[in-house]
């Protein structure tokens, strides 16, 4: 007489994994989920370099408004003037650190009527 070799029952612990819905279908749509998460990763990358070139605008404009009033201190010209006007334009936050040394430097230079203005903003409530 043969034998029989005995075989090991069929309900092992990867049965449940092999028999998972969830499971067989990520298999099934391997490469579309890849694509997907490339995409997704192109994508927060691209938005991430756009936010930080406008925030880099923005610093290079800073900078340039330190140049642009020390200019206009040595040599204030309607030029100069011009120039930083339209930088606190663009930048009204820039308003609260140039108001006072714009009118101080007309001051100095004897133009009353263009410091007025400049010299009311410190005085003003929410200053």
């Amino acid at each position: 007489m043969k034998k029989q070799r005995e075989t090991a029952p069929q309900n092992s612990f990867s049965d449940p994994l092999n028999n998972n819905f969830f499971l067989e279908w990520i298999r099934e749509h391997a490469q579309s989920i890849g694509y997907a998460i490339a995409s997704l990763f192109l994508f927060v990358s691209l938005f991430y370099v756009w936010t930080q070139k406008s925030s880099t605008k923005s610093e290079a404009e800073y900078f340039s408004s330190y140049k642009t009033f020390d200019l206009f201190q040595k040599t204030p010209s309607e030029e100069n003037f011009s120039n930083l006007k339209k930088l606190m334009k663009d930048h009204p936050e820039l308003g609260t650190k140039y108001d006072g040394l714009i009118a101080q430097t007309f001051l100095s230079n004897n133009l009353f009527e263009k410091a007025e203005p400049y010299a009311q903003k410190n005085f003003e409530p929410g200053f």
